[in-house]
């Protein structure tokens, strides 16, 4: 803050937290100042705001009356204030996979509010593949063989008695338990 006119205090724009303090001293001192030097009433007249234009914040404020003394219209210059520090990086995203539905044309959506966020995906079927090898042949012949009853409680199983090309299955079927003993007739 510097001295001025009047011992006004000025904001000097260097120390920014305080300019908001700077400037209420200096407004405080423009009142006093007014208060104790009254000037003689004038004609009234009108006072109205003409541009306002931002420079940088090294180039100091103006205001420059283009109309009249007593219809005045003030063109505003104001320095832009001093860029703050950069804060840390915040948290990670984490984005989840959430849809993934079919359509003609392709999309994605992201759901929720970050950090925890969900993407939601359409995407068109694909074109047709090409046809994949043949298959080996399988068996010419399929035949039943034996039917085994095997014990109750034991794995059903099947086997091929046959060859690769003449299958012959044989079966083998568990028992069922023992039922309990019935009422007496």
């Amino acid at each position: 803050m510097s001295t001025g006119v009047n011992g006004w205090r000025f904001p000097d724009y260097t120390d920014t937290p305080d300019v908001p303090r700077d400037l209420g001293n200096l407004g405080a001192d423009i009142a006093t100042f007014i208060a104790a030097n009254p000037g003689p009433q004038g004609p009234s007249g009108t006072l109205a705001v003409g541009t306002v234009t931002t420079v940088s914040a090294s180039t100091p404020a103006s205001v420059v009356n283009v109309g009249t003394p007593s219809n005045a219209i003030l063109n505003l210059t104001l320095p832009r204030g001093i860029d703050g520090i950069i804060g840390g990086p915040g948290p990670s995203n984490v984005l989840q996979i959430g849809t993934v539905t079919s359509d003609t044309t392709a999309a994605a959506t992201i759901t929720g509010t970050s950090p925890t966020q969900t993407l939601n995906l359409v995407l068109p079927q694909g074109p047709q593949g090409i046809p994949g090898p043949v298959g080996p042949q399988g068996p010419t012949t399929l035949a039943v063989g034996t039917t085994t009853t095997g014990n109750a409680g034991t794995s059903a199983s099947v086997t091929n008695t046959g060859t690769a090309t003449n299958a012959v299955f044989a079966f083998t079927i568990p028992r069922g338990a023992t039922g309990a003993k019935g009422d007496t007739g």
